[in-house]
């Protein structure tokens, strides 16, 4: 966390009428409390965590507060970027490599060159030009190669293979599937997870049908239909419901997915899915 991070849970304190006599214990003393507060000290994790206790906060509630107080231009372009929510839309994906271009003339970073990359490789995708496509399947393969030698993924690296899954071989994306589902198994009861695993999933599982591997698309599209359902998440419920529907070869499993998404109204999911239907069968 940045250096300042005290002056604002000095601010959510008095904000929730607590005093620093209140908030103190065995734990850690008043002074040290006040040292924080007007960032003067760091303390612990584990002393931190024991603060945010103590006025009904979580992390990720208090990061999200620090950041969007002074959020930097780094983490915002960081974050447009795995927001972006179609590959289609190359406008967007235009105007957010010229954002990244400028940021990079002050301050190289390998992180904004490797999502620059990306992007360039979505515009090449989203045009279907296939000369540029392949320059960037190699150039997106150095990522690749970058994260297949970590030990260890995390949410940010998880995040990154997502959006380069489209660009993978096939037989890669299958071999990957049991270290992701092994490393996804870590953070379960990590809520931030939730929405991720869910769209990994049925980006794996949309690869997975459409190259005819049904039997390993079902095992996946199996994972979202369950964790959907748990998170009341109706639009991956009806994904999952098609898709599963395609790869049984069931009807009605397909029309309960239809109807799911005729009652939430998701024209846009309802178009691609009946594309699906068509192409892979299942009536």
């Amino acid at each position: 966390m940045r250096w300042n991070y005290g002056s604002l849970y000095k601010n959510i304190r008095k904000n929730k009428g607590y005093t620093q006599q209140q908030i103190t214990s065995h734990t850690i003393s008043r002074t040290t409390l006040s040292k924080l507060e007007n960032n003067k000290i760091h303390i612990g994790i584990a002393n931190f965590e024991f603060l945010l206790e103590q006025i009904d906060m979580s992390f990720d509630e208090f990061l999200y507060l620090l950041d969007h107080r002074t959020q930097k231009k780094r983490e915002t372009l960081i974050e447009a970027f795995f927001s972006l929510v179609s590959n289609v839309d190359s406008s967007k994906i235009l105007a957010l490599k010229t954002r990244c271009l400028a940021y990079l003339k002050q301050q190289d970073d390998i992180s904004i060159k490797e999502i620059i990359t990306i992007l360039d490789a979505l515009v090449a995708l989203a045009k279907e030009d296939t000369t540029s496509l392949q320059q960037s399947k190699v150039l997106v393969g150095k990522i690749w190669q970058r994260l297949n030698k970590m030990d260890t993924w995390y949410y940010y690296e998880i995040r990154l293979l997502n959006c380069i899954l489209y660009f993978l071989p096939i037989e890669t994306v299958q071999e990957l599937i049991p270290r992701l589902l092994t490393t996804l198994k870590r953070y379960e009861d990590y809520h931030r997870f939730d929405y991720l695993k869910l769209v990994v999933f049925v980006n794996i599982s949309t690869l997975l049908l459409h190259h005819q591997k049904k039997v390993d698309c079902e095992k996946i599209t199996k994972k979202v239909y369950h964790l959907a359902k748990l998170k009341k998440r109706y639009d991956f419920l009806a994904i999952a419901q098609v898709r599963l529907g395609i790869c049984r070869g069931d009807l009605q499993l397909i029309e309960e997915g239809r109807r799911l998404l005729l009652l939430t109204k998701e024209q846009i999911l309802w178009d691609r899915l009946e594309e699906e239907v068509a192409v892979f069968g299942g009536g």
